[in-house]
C-alpha cells in the first residue's frame, strides 16, 4: 500500500503512478482512490496539468519539414554493420589465442642449477682463501716481524707472562689481610 501513514491519503509517487497508468496501482490504492474525493481530486488536477503542459507543447513545438514514418518490421542494417561486431569478436579471439600460445612457446630452459654451481664456486674460493690465511696468517713484511728471534725467545715471553705455579697453598695470607690466590 503506497499510502501516507500519517494522513492516510496517497503518496506523491502513487498518484504520478495513476496518472501515467491507474493500473499500475494496487486494487487496495485504487479502492482508496475510488473512495477518497481528495485523492480523486489530487489526481484529477494532476491530470489536467500534464494535459496543459502536453497542449502548450504541441503548440509551441515546430512542425516538422516532412512526416517522420517509422519502418513497420525490423530495421534494416546494412551488411557492414551486422558483420562489423562479428568481425571485431573474431578478431579479439584470435588475438587472446595468438597471445596465449606465445605465452606458452617452449623457449630456452633456465639450468635449475645455475645459481647453486655459482654459489659453490664463490664458497670454494672462500675457503681456499681461509686455507692460505691458516699456514701464512700474516702478509710477507709482518711474518718477519712476527717471527720469533733471539731477542725476543721464549725466555723474554716467560718473564713477561709468567707461568702459573701451583705448588704453593691456596690461602697464603699477605699484608693487610688480603687473601691472594
Amino acid at each position: 500500500m503506497t499510502q501516507d501513514r500519517a494522513t492516510g491519503h496517497l503518496t506523491d509517487d502513487a498518484l504520478i503512478r495513476a496518472a501515467i497508468d491507474i493500473d499500475d496501482l494496487t486494487a487496495a490504492d485504487r479502492g482508496h482512490l475510488d473512495a477518497c474525493p481528495r485523492c480523486a481530486g489530487a489526481l484529477a488536477d494532476l491530470t489536467g496539468d500534464l494535459d496543459r503542459v502536453g497542449a502548450l507543447a504541441r503548440e509551441t513545438a515546430p512542425s516538422p519539414s516532412r512526416p517522420v514514418r517509422l519502418p513497420a518490421g525490423a530495421p534494416v542494417l546494412p551488411w557492414r554493420l551486422t558483420w562489423a561486431p562479428a568481425a571485431a569478436a573474431l578478431l579479439m579471439a584470435l588475438f587472446l589465442v595468438g597471445q596465449f600460445a606465445l605465452d606458452r612457446s617452449p623457449g630456452p630452459v633456465p639450468d635449475p642449477t645455475a645459481e647453486l654451481r655459482a654459489e659453490m664456486a664463490a664458497d670454494g674460493a672462500f675457503i681456499q682463501e681461509v686455507r692460505t690465511l691458516e699456514t701464512a696468517g700474516l702478509p710477507d713484511p709482518f711474518g718477519e716481524i712476527a717471527e720469533p728471534s733471539g731477542y725476543f725467545g721464549d725466555d723474554f715471553l716467560d718473564f713477561v707472562v709468567p707461568e702459573i705455579d701451583n705448588t704453593q697453598p691456596r690461602s697464603s695470607q699477605r699484608e693487610g689481610g688480603i687473601e691472594w690466590t
